[in-house]
């Protein structure tokens, strides 16, 4: 006799945890789905908005995790689950060091498991907005901020229209955790970081 985790029972032992640390009250609607995540509202015992994100690392689409991320680190065997909780944890840490040094991204909550919580943001993804008024300014902002990663030895290695958040002329990024061993040795070298298509009335605003 024996038994086996599945998926949905990970998220209950997730959920539980928090919700016995007082950190979340409430799951609400989904909100979205990525290769790597599925991403929903919630909310905190004081009814205040949540993002919570469960990390689903091993999806069809992209199998072959363990050869392009250093989750592994080099491990024989490892399941998706605990190679979740690993991508869970990294992300957290991300993002708390990366709000820590003033970066437009979301609020880091807590972390538990796959689960990472973070404060919910409202706003549009650059893929779903089709005007801006202000398109150099606006690009002047994305540029500064690769720029600033870069400074902060990092690449995000995803700055594209699916991770970037508009709200009130305010940026804000996601998935922050990619290859953050390069460095930018100038900020002219961010030249081609930046993918430029003509959107609606030859607007040029777009940068995953």
């Amino acid at each position: 006799d024996g038994y086996r985790l599945t998926v949905l029972g990970y998220d209950f032992l997730a959920l539980k945890a928090l919700c016995t640390r007082n950190v979340v009250g409430s799951v609400g609607n989904q909100i979205g789905v990525g290769k790597e995540s599925d991403v929903y509202v919630g909310g905190d015992p004081e009814r205040n908005d949540l993002c919570l994100k469960f990390h689903r690392l091993g999806r069809t689409s992209f199998r072959k995790i363990k050869e392009k991320r250093d989750y592994h680190r080099k491990r024989h065997a490892a399941s998706w689950l605990y190679l979740s909780r690993l991508a869970a944890a990294k992300e957290f840490a991300f993002l708390k060091a990366l709000a820590d040094r003033g970066f437009p991204v979301p609020r880091p909550v807590d972390v538990c498991r796959h689960l990472v919580v973070m404060g919910l943001i409202e706003g549009d993804t650059l893929c779903h907005v089709d005007h801006v008024d202000d398109v150099g300014a606006l690009y002047d902002r994305l540029m500064s901020l690769i720029v600033k990663f870069g400074r902060h030895g990092l690449i995000h290695g995803d700055f594209n229209e699916f991770n970037l958040m508009l709200l009130e002329n305010i940026c804000k990024v996601f998935q922050e955790k990619k290859k953050e061993e390069e460095i930018f040795s100038s900020p002219e070298k961010c030249s081609n970081a930046l993918d430029i298509p003509l959107k609606v009335k030859l607007s040029i605003w777009m940068i995953h």
